[in-house]
């Protein structure tokens, strides 16, 4: 049994679903493969789709998402203010998901690859370090080591997460409560993927 059909078996309430969604990506010619601990489908070399459950809705993340023409309301970005291209449809039940609206929005994602239509995400050039997490790993030499074999997206996750807080004492919370993920080599949302 494959990696994907793992996945699926424990998808729990959103199994039956993801089941019905599956079959309509791989029928319009997508790739499915599991990257970032959730099924994907790509087209010509680009993902266009991604599905996770979570406790109150199944997600279906459409990378280039900004370019789907879709009911007022229906596509939101997944976080508000950082997210550029990327929109998540979420079906918070089997009775409000309309398959003809699924058709709809793949036809339309493959159309715009085949146009080239696509957000680039300009990245950081610098990992910027907040000086409360840069403390903690000046001072513990093992939590410094697994720090620096992290993907520059988990340290990324990390250090964002630390610098967002307003306040230097939850900063500081923040430091204390990552040091056991950083040093299981944890991402900061690992525990969410696959959840149902």
């Amino acid at each position: 049994m494959g990696a994907i059909e793992i996945f699926f078996n424990n998808a729990g309430q959103w199994e039956p679903l993801m089941r019905r969604i599956r079959p309509v990506l791989l029928d319009a010619g997508m790739v499915e493969a599991l990257k970032w601990g959730m099924p994907t489908y790509s087209f010509n070399g680009s993902i266009l789709v991604g599905m996770i459950g979570f406790k109150n809705w199944l997600a279906l993340w459409f990378c280039q998402g900004v370019f789907l023409t879709a009911p007022k309301g229906l596509l939101v970005s997944g976080t508000e203010g950082k997210t550029k291209g990327q929109r998540q449809w979420r079906i918070k039940t089997e009775a409000e998901f309309d398959l003809q609206t699924l058709q709809l929005f793949v036809n339309e994602a493959i159309q715009n690859v085949i146009e080239g239509k696509a957000i680039s995400i300009v990245r950081k050039k610098e990992l910027e370090i907040p000086s409360e997490l840069a403390h903690a790993l000046s001072s513990n030499q093992e939590l410094s080591a697994a720090f620096e074999i992290m993907s520059l997206a988990h340290k990324r996750e990390y250090a964002e997460y630390v610098a967002e807080a307003k306040q230097e004492a939850t900063r500081l919370r923040r430091v204390e409560k990552i040091i056991p993920m950083i040093m299981n080599q944890s991402g900061l949302n690992d525990k969410y993927k696959g959840k149902s």
